[in-house]
């Protein structure tokens, strides 16, 4: 008979009991506390619960080995300075020993890539140590219109949740919205990493994103993290935890209406991904590709923080972030490593709207780091910094990138020019990607913006594109016939606990469907966002002449070993090289062929509204951003120079 998942329950808080005045009264003690209805829930779906006293260092990771999975309970308010908060006036009761310890198993879970049921406060402290932030008082931020604390009994149901329409969690629930108590001053404010909502309660708020009743939920199938052939334990299924958890349905009478179920999906996952039915097939749950306006942009851009007197990389990311994130959301986020942030925009329909933005994102940055004697500077590669001046950011999945990559993981930091395109049809977007893998070369030759390493003149227009390529994963995407082999490729990689899921794939190109968007990932961070703009008008347009015009490349081990050279010429020489033109058997100028390749974009670009930008490449091709570097290094000393160079340019 299998063995039953043994799940470890947090208490809720501690108290000491001092000695009562009367002779019957029970004796001083320290006791733990916690609601009978998480171990009754647990049980009832077939686990054997047990509670977690406080441990220590070694004794947590021991404890962690002889159970399955981790039950969060809720409880009191985490302590602010947990995420970088100083105290509310409105803060309540704390327990700053619970609150270390709590902190540290979930940590040491989340490395393991463990099933976590968050509930209530579990689900905020989770939230922090994924590296996110909370509100410390809900009335300062929604007002009281919805009842988020309410004074009436817990089987009393005081507001909807309205759940993301087609998730997992309103399959698994049977319903897209559910009416809940609520027992809550508190609620998530920045998410942490590999966090998703997908579950609002109704607000006046403008920032729907940060609902207290959101949830952030991938159901696991079941065992936790084990090597072939270990004893088989039953799954949890998603109709389980529903059981489950104490007010994750209609009508329930716990305390506690904000649960949310933890999404593993940047640490390690289950051995089987769940998986959705699509007509005669099945498909991960990951898969589902999101609705989009074609065309539309999102850009992101990895950029250094550095010391402004010295141009030397500042690690001070997770420092800084904090701040950075209260004044401007999901703008700006954590890299890999601790001297790289990530500038994001929201969605654009046109390029000057998206630059536009990167523009205000720039300028808002540096602004807010000028007092810290910190500046902000964009380039493929820093040009001085070392291996050995690298650290990994702290945030889970930048700590299972260094877990999983070893040694990798403490190479310089690159930065990188991602461009993301919608494409409302995941086949067509698979047919995108085939015909751009030929043009990728041009984009990079283009960018190319790194030719500085470790102090030297590395002898590549794009150092970078060989740095990162270190990490598996990464290079030129796999030509695939439809969106259906893209999944089986990908979700072989997860089902097999290969990677977590489809982002750790880091192609020079991938499909991105959470966005319904194909993402473009090869080209270098750009000094300047002039020559950004061109490069995502190049983007643009190229997709929809490709994708409206365009015609399938040749195929084949001929074919593909001459756009594996072309990849490597176009990162060696930049704009300066003489690409393999597979037709004509023969090699030719970059400028030549990208002169063509205007000419035939223009007319989509004009479409687009993107033409001005997109008149920018010759600009770009003229002066780019290797040679630009190079001359800055000659004039002003040696690569040295180069990094405060580039921060004067960050415009």
């Amino acid at each position: 008979m299998d063995a039953a998942p043994l799940i470890a329950v947090t208490s809720s808080e501690m108290r000491s009991n001092p000695l009562r005045v009367t002779p019957e009264a029970d004796p001083p003690r320290d006791e733990m506390v916690l609601g009978l209805r998480y171990l009754q829930a647990l049980a009832g779906v077939g686990c054997l619960p047990v509670v977690v006293p406080p441990l220590e260092g070694d004794r947590i990771d021991a404890f962690l080995d002889r159970v399955d999975g981790v039950c969060l309970s809720g409880g009191p308010d985490l302590v602010p300075a947990a995420y970088g908060a100083e105290p509310h006036p409105r803060l309540g009761p704390t327990e700053p020993d619970l609150d270390r310890f709590e902190l540290d198993l979930a940590r040491a879970a989340d490395r393991r890539g463990m099933p976590v049921l968050a509930i209530c406060r579990g689900a905020q402290l989770l939230n922090v140590v994924r590296g996110g932030t909370l509100h410390q008082h809900l009335p300062d931020i929604v007002g009281t219109a919805i009842t988020h604390r309410q004074l009436a009994d817990g089987a009393e149901l005081t507001h909807d949740v309205t759940l993301t329409r087609g998730g997992t969690l309103t399959r698994a629930l049977g319903a897209g919205t559910l009416r809940v108590n609520s027992f809550h001053h508190q609620a998530v404010d920045r998410l942490g990493d590999g966090l998703r909502v997908v579950g609002r309660a109704p607000t006046t708020w403008s920032r729907p994103s940060r609902i207290p009743a959101s949830a952030s939920w991938s159901p696991c199938s079941g065992t936790p993290r084990r090597s072939c052939g270990a004893r088989s334990r039953p799954r949890c299924s998603a109709r389980s935890l529903r059981r489950a958890a104490p007010c994750a349905g209609r009508g329930s009478p716990g305390r506690r209406s904000d649960v949310r179920l933890r999404r593993s999906d940047r640490a390690r996952p289950p051995l089987r991904s769940r998986r959705r039915r699509v007509g005669p097939r099945m498909s991960p749950d990951w898969s589902a590709w999101q609705a989009s306006t074609a065309w539309g942009l999102g850009v992101e851009e990895e950029v250094m923080l550095l010391e402004a007197g010295t141009g030397r990389l500042a690690k001070v990311a997770d420092d800084v972030l904090p701040r950075l994130e209260r004044r401007m959301g999901d703008r700006v986020c954590s890299e890999t490593h601790r001297g790289v942030v990530e500038l994001v925009t929201t969605p654009h329909d046109t390029v000057g709207g998206a630059v536009g933005e990167l523009v205000a994102t720039r300028a808002e940055v540096e602004a807010a780091l000028e007092p810290d004697g910190l500046v902000v500077a964009a380039a493929g590669t820093h040009p001085m910094v070392t291996w050995q001046e690298t650290d990994v950011s702290p945030g889970g999945r930048h700590q299972l990138v260094l877990s999983t990559m070893a040694g990798l993981a403490r190479r310089e930091p690159t930065f990188a020019l991602h461009v993301h395109v919608a494409v409302p049809d995941p086949d067509d977007a698979i047919r995108l990607m085939g015909r751009l893998r030929w043009r990728l070369p041009l984009l990079l030759a283009l960018s190319a913006n790194s030719p500085f390493w470790q102090g030297r003149d590395a002898g590549m227009a794009s150092t970078r594109t060989p740095l990162f390529g270190a990490f598996p994963r990464t290079g030129l995407p796999p030509f695939l016939a439809d969106y259906g082999e893209w999944i089986d490729t990908v979700d072989l990689l997860v089902r097999s606990e290969a990677i977590p899921d489809p982002t750790f794939l880091w192609w020079d190109l991938r499909p991105q469907p959470r966005f319904g968007t194909l993402e473009l990932r090869i080209m270098d961070a750009q000094i300047r966002t002039q020559d950004t703009a061109a490069l995502v008008a190049l983007s643009q347009a190229l997709a929809r002449l490709e994708l409206t015009e365009g015609v399938d490349p040749p195929t084949g081990p001929g074919a593909e070993q001459a756009l594996l050279e072309n990849r490597f010429l176009a990162a060696r020489d930049g704009v300066d090289a003489e690409l393999i033109d597979a037709a004509a058997e023969c090699r030719r100028p970059v400028r030549e062929m990208l002169a063509e390749l205007l000419d035939a974009a223009t007319p989509h670009a004009q479409d687009l509204g993107c033409a001005p930008e997109l008149a920018e490449v010759a600009s770009v091709a003229s002066e780019p951003g290797a040679a630009r570097q190079r001359r800055l290094a000659a004039a002003d000393g040696g690569p040295a120079a180069v990094a405060g160079a580039l921060a004067a340019q960050f415009t």
